[in-house]
């Protein structure tokens, strides 16, 4: 096969060969031939041919243009996406992951097409029509399953749901959870096992580690009730960002060992330890009225506050024993006596139901079914005479739930024995002798001697501190005589002093370490401030305009404001810092240790679960840790809304207070009409 340089006239035939060419005209050519032959031998020949029918010139030219066109496509092409082509509106009802589309109305995972068509997500949103693409309110969390993150918040979401009812971890086993989980998506339900043995241990240690930085370089208040005996369970509380913080610290186990006071302060020293507390940041315990706690926080050298609630309810309790009040109630059920308000409950309900009792005495049939003379006791309970005592057990109930509350202060303590003494003691006394059944007066003569005995524990000099730091009560004679506040003032004064001194040992300890490292002396003479020793001493000053700052109004049986105390320290900080520093240290304290009974109330509806008889320790431990958290959040939440709400309406009532009461005789006044009312 040959030719020339022209391609034109380019294909023959030629014995047992053939060829052919292919030619683009006007611009090049080629040609490829092949051939075969037998002449006593076998052979074949190949032959290739390219030829241009133009000049080298014209080439060039053409492939420059060539060039630019493919510039100019690709350059379009980049302006085309720079510019944003126009989505489908099909993606607007979805929210979008790294591998699929979740519909914002049903929460559904659709994986994505690998050719980016929107049919499927089209044909979903048909399903859709006439509802809203908005989220509901209450929906799961959007999940972004192939992500190990999101994985972890569905499986923390789910120990969060059973560790707050108190549901048994088998549950995740059961059908009705996995369709439940499998309707609303489709993310891995996590397995029993993983959730007790991975999952609950993983966020337990995630809020122990946030619980030791809370509970960092703290000062706070611990509070310790008693709890089956062979236990005490413990709390911590203290202020941060003027709001009132508590803290679980867990369970003391006694073991087989005896409840000595020596036992209680060397477990109470190993728990502190075990948070990284000192016993130095620790500024009083409140507890129960038992010596060996009592005994244990002299040990420790800690200072105590009995709890209120131990001590009014062991004074009713006292009274209750009357010979009297014994008799009248006895055909009525037994009260609890360990369980506060019991016996108020139980009279209640024997009002409430009594005329249902009446009816079932009159009929024939219902008397077989109970020894007539049972019924016939009860029955004869003259209701006109229980009345004025279940009145007065109503009164000490709303004291009860004042100083129960999760933020009443140990301030509040005086102002209750104030309120009993004058709206219980007194005015029973005064008031005339048909109006009191003989019930109340052997009630309250009891209570007298028992009360006035007890509260003797409350004459030291902590609480005095506390009462004074409270806007609400602060200088106010008849919750405390006129030199009695004195002696807190100067209290207070010691207090700030002490404080003084100890800041300016570090300061010059501070200055001295950088005199020495500077290469200075450490006693230089320096210029003395003689302004310094005319001005006014900055703490008369505080005290003085805290003395003449508006007063709070005075908690109420229905409005426990203490979080107004604390918004008042809050704006006040600036103009009274000395102060304020030490309201921060000691309005931590409670006046109740009901706060570790109602952090640990759950603990044994989780232990009688017969499906949780196999818990280890330290599953129960982690258990509780996880719901107490999710409880405190749920609490501070409540907390936070209700302040908000009560805000506007406590300035209103503030400034009308203070419009209409100029001296202490207001006050008293409003003290008895709310006396008045609970009575």
């Amino acid at each position: 096969m040959s030719g020339s340089g022209k391609t034109r006239n380019f294909f023959r035939v030629s014995g047992s060969g053939f060829g052919f060419r292919v030619r683009v005209p006007e611009t090049f050519g080629f040609g490829f031939g092949f051939r075969f032959g037998y002449s006593r031998t076998f052979g074949f020949g190949l032959g290739f041919r390219f030829g241009y029918s133009r000049t080298f010139g014209d080439l060039i030219n053409d492939v420059y243009k060539l060039c630019v066109l493919r510039f100019c496509s690709v350059l379009l092409v980049f302006l085309t996406i720079a510019m944003g082509k126009k989505r489908s509106k099909v993606y607007d009802g979805f929210s979008e992951t790294d591998t699929h589309f979740v519909c914002k109305v049903c929460q559904k995972a659709l994986k994505k097409c690998a050719d980016r068509s929107t049919s499927a997500l089209g044909r979903h949103l048909e399903l859709h029509k006439g509802r809203t693409s908005e989220a509901p309110a209450l929906k799961q969390p959007k999940l972004s399953f192939p992500k190990r993150a999101t994985a972890e918040l569905f499986e923390d979401a789910c120990l969060s749901f059973f560790a707050a009812f108190g549901i048994p971890f088998q549950a995740v086993d059961s059908d009705e959870f996995k369709e439940v989980v499998r309707l609303s998506s489709n993310a891995q339900i996590p397995t029993r096992a993983k959730l007790s043995n991975d999952i609950l241990a993983r966020n337990a240690g995630r809020i122990r580690s946030t619980l030791l930085e809370d509970l960092k370089n703290r000062t706070m208040s611990l509070a310790i009730d008693e709890f089956s005996g062979r236990s005490r369970r413990i709390t911590s509380s203290f202020i941060r960002n003027w709001n009132l913080v508590t803290r679980r610290l867990g369970i003391i186990p006694l073991g087989t060992e005896r409840a000595t006071a020596e036992t209680l302060k060397s477990l109470i020293q190993e728990k502190l330890k075990e948070y990284g507390i000192s016993q130095s940041n620790v500024v009083s315990i409140t507890r129960d009225g038992g010596s060996n706690i009592t005994k244990a926080a002299r040990l420790l050298n800690i200072e105590s506050i009995y709890c209120f609630d131990h001590l009014l309810h062991l004074c009713i309790r006292d009274s209750l024993e009357a010979s009297s009040i014994e008799k009248t109630i006895k055909p009525v059920k037994k009260a609890c006596v360990t369980r506060w308000n019991s016996t108020l409950t139980m009279l209640e309900s024997y009002i409430e139901n009594h005329h249902a009792l009446v009816q079932f005495s009159v009929d024939p049939e219902c008397r077989k079914l109970t020894p007539s003379k049972a019924i016939h006791e009860a029955i004869d309970i003259d209701s006109n005479v229980l009345m004025p005592l279940i009145n007065l057990l109503r009164f000490f109930e709303s004291i009860t739930r004042m100083a129960e509350g999760r933020k009443s202060f140990a301030s509040l303590i005086p102002y209750l024995i104030y309120q009993i003494r004058e709206n219980v003691l007194e005015k029973t006394r005064h008031q005339p002798s048909q109006n009191n059944s003989i019930l109340v007066t052997e009630f309250v003569d009891k209570f007298q001697e028992a009360f006035e005995k007890r509260v003797e524990e409350y004459r030291h000099p902590l609480l005095m501190k506390i009462l004074f730091l409270d806007p609400r009560f602060v200088g106010v004679e008849c919750i405390m005589d006129r030199s009695k506040w004195h002696d807190a003032e100067q209290l207070i004064r010691a207090d700030l002093r002490s404080s003084e001194e100890a800041d300016h040992l570090r300061e010059e300890r501070e200055t001295g370490l950088a005199d020495v490292q500077d290469g200075g002396e450490m006693y230089s003479l320096k210029p003395l401030n003689l302004s310094s020793l005319v001005s006014r001493d900055p703490i008369d000053a505080e005290i003085s305009y805290y003395y003449g700052d508006l007063r709070i109004p005075s908690p109420t049986s229905t409005s426990n404001n203490s979080d107004e105390v604390l918004a008042y320290w809050k704006n006040n900080q600036n103009k009274l810092p000395r102060l304020a520093q030490l309201a921060e240290k000691y309005l931590c304290v409670l006046a109740s240790s009901a706060e570790p009974e109602r952090v640990f109330s759950g603990l044994s509806h989780l232990l009688s679960n017969t499906k949780r008889g196999n818990l280890s320790d330290s599953t129960v431990e982690n258990l509780t840790t996880v719901r107490h958290h999710i409880a405190f959040k749920k609490l501070d939440q409540f907390d936070r809304s209700s302040f908000e709400q009560r805000k506007d309406s406590s300035v209103e009532i503030l400034n009308e207070s203070m419009d209409n009461s100029t001296d202490d005789s207001g006050y008293e006044d409003a003290l008895e009409t709310e006396a008045d009312e609970q009575l």
